[in-house]
């Protein structure tokens, strides 16, 4: 959304179940022009949960530097990745996993720009509080810009009509990143129990669900589930229809994966389907 704020074009990088949810770097190498300044990843995924191997972020850290373009890497929920079960580390319950070892390489700050969200780990939601790890030339620049302008878009009901307002403001609010940051060694350590009830979780979900005939966990990782619900129940039953079903018969929230997809009159769109990828097909849930 920020992207089309600044009138940027976003260019679809399409994911397909069968390759587990897991970004092509043949695709997106054919994607890259003479116009493209960045390839942006998100790694645990939202909303597929899946969790991008080390191996193949640093493949596409290479083609980005191959390019002479950016990889930003949206790692908002990377406090929750597993530890590789190969690991040595991997058999102490309270280790958690690495992502990458993108930030060991020569000269990383002049390809990599790392993205994280303080709302998810240390459980401050609604403050818009992040981190970014980069150059100290994207970091002056991203300076500027905050603190020039903050959009904030808020939705009000008016006599049964939602309204949208947007909002600009100069600089974001001071008050919480200073609370924050007195409140971050008190709250880190409840990082490993947080990312170890979550992995308890998902395994039990993951369980659950194949008890369900018709229904599979198609990914997992991180905060998310992203599940496929079964085709029988027809070519005109959508993502939305079965949330709307599960949320009204059976009191289970969840969210249509159509959401996450763009709209189907949109250039996006079209070009999903122009590559064959499964997920126009709308069987998900997160």
């Amino acid at each position: 959304m920020t992207l089309q704020l600044l009138r940027l074009k976003p260019i679809p990088l399409p994911l397909s179940p069968s390759s587990s949810f897991l970004p092509s770097l043949s695709v997106a190498r054919k994607l890259i022009t003479s116009r493209t300044r960045a390839i942006v990843l998100v790694s645990p995924n939202n909303p597929c949960g899946i969790v991008y191997p080390p191996e193949l972020l640093k493949e596409f850290y290479d083609l980005a530097k191959e390019k002479g373009i950016a990889l930003v890497v949206d790692e908002t929920y990377r406090d929750f990745v597993r530890p590789d079960s190969s690991s040595p580390s991997s058999s102490s319950s309270n280790s958690r996993g690495k992502p990458h070892d993108l930030f060991s390489l020569d000269k990383w700050d002049e390809t990599l720009v790392s993205l994280f969200s303080f709302s998810k780990s240390y459980k401050v939601p609604g403050y818009r509080l992040g981190g970014m790890v980069a150059s100290e030339e994207v970091l002056e620049a991203c300076r500027t810009v905050a603190d020039c302008v903050q959009v904030s878009r808020r939705s009000q009901i008016a006599e049964g009509r939602y309204l949208n307002s947007i909002r600009y403001q100069i600089c974001p609010s001071r008050l919480p990143q200073l609370a924050l940051a007195q409140l971050l060694p008190q709250l880190r350590p409840s990082l490993t129990t947080t990312s170890d009830a979550l992995h308890a979780r998902l395994a039990q979900f993951r369980d659950l669900i194949q008890l369900v005939p018709g229904w599979s966990v198609s990914s997992s990782g991180g905060y998310f589930s992203y599940v496929r619900f079964p085709d029988e129940y027809g070519p005109h039953v959508g993502s939305e229809q079965v949330a709307k079903r599960l949320v009204e018969d059976c009191g289970v929230v969840t969210l249509p994966g159509a959401w996450f997809m763009p709209e189907k009159e949109d250039e996006a769109w079209r070009a999903l389907e122009e590559m064959g990828s499964e997920v126009v097909e709308d069987r998900w849930l997160r």
